[in-house]
């Protein structure tokens, strides 16, 4: 069987992106990065190291391996009137996205860090753990719903739209 077979050909219908929607996730990605901003300058200043800085690097850093994963999940972001940050394989990546990549890949892992270094409970840990999955889930939802991006093909776990 080869790829051509396996991998979805993608809706033909891609609709344009609302650039309302699009001032908004973008607007919103502001208060979460400055908040991690904010916590990893004031936590280099405190420690005395880089590393809570690097974390916010490597959550941008991250967002080059989006790419393989939107293609690998049947993941498309429109194009028409998209905010483009950069291309690869094809697939365009918008400027809200790297924001949302600095503050989420970047900032969780360095709040986590951060209470290991205060010796934080296990038990601490996984309500942590499960509260950034309920907040990934919560935040897929609205960009789904505004056509910012979307899954296409025969996705494994249908959970609403996706």
């Amino acid at each position: 069987m080869f790829l051509a077979e396996i991998i979805p050909d993608m809706p033909g219908d891609i609709p344009a992106v609302n650039a309302g929607w699009q001032w908004f996730f973008t607007l919103a990605q502001v208060p979460p990065l400055c908040l991690m901003i904010v916590l990893a300058a004031r936590w280099s200043r405190q420690m005395r190291t880089v590393i809570p800085l690097l974390f916010l690097v490597g959550g941008l850093l991250a967002m080059f391996n989006e790419p393989i994963v939107d293609h690998n999940g049947l993941v498309w972001f429109p194009t028409e009137g998209q905010w483009t940050l950069y291309e690869t394989f094809g697939i365009p990546q918008p400027i809200w996205l790297a924001m949302a990549y600095v503050w989420f890949f970047g900032g969780h892992p360095l709040v986590v860090w951060r209470m290991l270094e205060r010796g934080a409970a296990p038990r601490t840990l996984w309500k942590v753990f499960a509260t950034i999955i309920v907040v990934d889930i919560i935040l897929e939802h609205p960009g789904l719903y505004a056509d910012l991006f979307f899954y296409y093909g025969d996705q494994p776990f249908k959970i609403t739209r996706v």
